[in-house]
């Protein structure tokens, strides 16, 4: 079989990637004219004869997030707030905000206390220094438009274009805007200023690593955007703001997320003038949800799907990729050079039955020599005395561009994907002699390559030497008995893998991921695999319609080690565990959940929330072929159907399906945890 390469340079090379930008000429003379025209402007809005004074009214969402694995999944939303909020501006750069209005709702148990600040709208454009989280996240950086900007940044005139703002194009100059010094507290942006009167339309920017005061911070991100109102002047109109957080103690796979989203409107310029005793600094009005319920328009869910759904303007990853490719990935990163990581609960601890309790510890060493990270992890089976370990080096070569070297052995379940999170695993295996794995111990050694695209977008190569060895069963469950491991033959290759995926969002509602792999397999027989699925799910008559597709495809060669398994848990329930598989199978599922209110639950602490239950009926259907060499394991069949019902409840964290399979006529019941939590567990 003649190895189809074109495939891989397909998957490695997605269309529409960005090149290396061209070398921008930085302080050109008519870059530097262009600012001193819009810092001029700037200072004259709030000079005696300039802008006074104006009002009006902001509305907006703030979110709390979790986002849980990689930097490819999804965050999770875990609260939101909506807030209805008067703005007043007076020169000299006096401002008041009331809040009239405030709803929430807590998607997951959370003590979250936000910063004043990040419940409030920039009325001055920040003024000549930046503030946030009331200056203890990012405290009297200067503004690029500012005298002591002026005089502490590099700007290069990029781009000349036209942008939205207000319901109106303009047309504008792109001015990026980096530190003369990286290492001092700035920002590093863009301005988009009006190509007549040097206005400021839109400021989109992060900052320096020097500019945050929390050491947890990760980074922080900001969009300004401006429209033009009566009288001629430019008045904020739209605003975002994104504050990323990780641990600085521990290397854990989950990284905190604020963000906010505002819309200004029904701008007054000129109002009444307030007495001094209405400035009484930071944002007044409610210090709790509630206010009058005729601001709100819908449900907050409603709202959230018309901010953040598919039609809402881009987020802030264009602009995170941006300044990593100025800073370096280094110089986003956070905590100490070495610290403990935990990629996932399951490698401090897992029970199955070919090691027994398996204990594991991991590190985490980055170094300043090439933004070269190491990362090894060792873990032993106290039954079977199995040792298994990982070293990984990666060091970062581009913008969202890592290489990478994978040393590994590890006892793994040869399943295309993961059926039953490893937490509930361990759980049923120890007591009750459940385990939903067929286990082979993988020794690998590996070279890829990874890149993550803007829009969610990733995509991964790799070439490695693979060799898989038989398990036995070590161990007795405490009640029950363990089915038989299934005898793989030993077998040693090279092997080309290669994976494209899109990420969505899963804050609006809206969210469409798919995934797509090859595998060429160079042993002593050559193979082709290729798998691939596509989920979404969407909001629609009182609550959310969801579905999935799974298929793959192997070569005559494959080997059964490789094969593909469905039925049963995680898959069709009430088909037999793994009874329908093969070189080729394909899976499609289909499900309606359905909104039902519960009474709030006190958590201690934790806001008192209104978890709800989803409940819905789903359909499923899969078929698997192409016979394998291993007689007892994969057993090819037809297609199989199978009718039930799902439920999810407790802030969605638990999900419960009745199943039944009408060809073996067999009711299969399984209670889980939220797929989008198995990767830390």
């Amino acid at each position: 079989m003649r190895l189809p390469w074109m495939i891989l340079v397909l998957v490695m090379v997605p269309a529409g990637w960005p090149t290396r930008a061209a070398a921008q000429e930085w302080d050109t003379p008519a870059a530097t004219e262009l600012v001193a025209r819009a810092a001029l402007r700037r200072d004259r809005a709030e000079a005696p004869d300039g802008l006074q004074r104006w009002d009006a009214l902001a509305r907006g969402v703030v979110l709390f997030l979790t986002q849980v694995g990689t930097a490819q999944s999804a965050p999770r939303l875990v609260k939101a707030d909506e807030l209805a909020v008067e703005v007043y501006w007076e020169a000299p750069g006096r401002s008041k905000q009331t809040i009239l209005a405030w709803r929430d709702q807590t998607f997951l148990p959370t003590d979250i206390r936000y910063h004043r600040d990040h419940l409030g709208i920039v009325a001055n454009d920040f003024g000549p220094l930046i503030r946030i989280g009331d200056g203890d996240e990012v405290r009297d950086v200067p503004h690029p438009l500012s005298a002591a900007g002026m005089a502490g940044y590099h700007y290069a005139l990029v781009d000349s274009l036209t942008v939205s703002s207000g319901g109106r194009d303009w047309q504008v100059y792109a001015l990026q805007v980096r530190p003369r010094n990286p290492g001092v507290p700035a920002v590093v942006g863009t301005l988009f200023l009006d190509r007549g009167s040097a206005a400021l339309v839109r400021f989109q920017f992060s900052f320096t690593p020097a500019a945050y005061r929390e050491a947890t911070l990760e980074d922080i991100t900001v969009l300004l955007e401006n429209a033009l109102q009566a009288g001629g002047f430019w008045l904020p109109w739209r605003q975002e703001i994104e504050i990323r957080r990780r641990s600085t103690v521990v290397d854990l796979p989950v990284r905190g997320i604020i963000r906010g989203r505002w819309e200004l409107s029904d701008h007054r310029v000129g109002a009444e003038a307030l007495a001094q005793s209405a400035f009484p600094g930071g944002i007044g009005g409610l210090r709790a949800p509630g206010g009058p319920t005729d601001r709100w328009e819908g449900s907050l869910q409603q709202r959230l799907q018309t901010l953040m759904g598919p039609s809402a303007p881009g987020d802030l990853d264009g602009l995170r990729q941006e300044i990593r490719q100025w800073l370096g990935e280094r110089s986003m990163r956070i905590g100490p050079p070495i610290r403990p990581a935990i990629g996932a609960l399951s490698e401090l601890a897992r029970f199955n039955r070919v090691e027994g309790l398996r204990l594991g510890l991991g590190a985490t060493l980055r170094t300043p020599i090439a933004n070269l990270t190491i990362a090894p992890w060792v873990g032993v089976g106290l039954a079977s005395h199995r040792t298994s370990g990982r070293l990984n080096l990666s060091a970062t070569v581009g913008p969202g561009s890592v290489v990478r070297l994978q040393l590994e052995r590890a006892v793994v379940d040869v399943g295309q994907t993961p059926v039953i999170s490893p937490l509930l695993n361990s759980l049923l295996a120890q007591e009750f002699g459940v385990d939903r794995g067929d286990w082979v111990e993988r020794d690998r050694v590996g070279l890829g390559w990874s890149r993550q695209h803007v829009g969610g977008l990733a995509g991964a190569v790799e070439i490695a030497l693979v060799g898989f060895r038989p398990t036995p069963v070590v161990i007795q469950p405490a009640h029950g008995t363990f089915r038989p491991n299934a005898p793989f033959e030993r077998r040693r290759e090279l092997v080309v893998q290669a994976q494209l995926e899109r990420r969505g969002s899963a804050v609006s509602g809206y969210e469409v991921t798919w995934r797509l792999g090859a595998e060429v397999g160079t042993g002593s027989d050559r193979y082709l695999r290729v798998d691939g699925e596509l989920l979404g799910r969407w909001p629609a008559l009182q609550g959310e319609f969801g579905f999935s597709m799974n298929g793959g495809w192997g070569s005559t060669a494959l080997p059964p080690v490789r094969g593909f398994a469905i039925g049963g848990w995680g898959t069709l329930p009430g088909v037999p565990f793994r009874t329908l598989g093969g070189r080729r199978y394909a899976l499609a599922r289909l499900e309606w959940l359905g909104d039902l209110s519960l009474p709030g639950i006190p958590i201690g602490d934790f806001a008192a929330a209104e978890p709800g239950v989803r409940v819905g009926p789903f359909v499923a259907v899969g078929v698997a072929g192409g016979a394998l060499a291993e007689p007892g394991w994969l057993l090819s069949g037809g297609v199989e159907p199978t009718i039930g019902l799902a439920a999810e409840g407790l802030f969605g964290l638990l999900r419960l399906e009745l199943g039944y399979a009408p060809r073996y006529r067999r009711i299969g019941v399984t209670a889980d945890l939220a797929r989008g939590w198995w990767n830390v567990l």
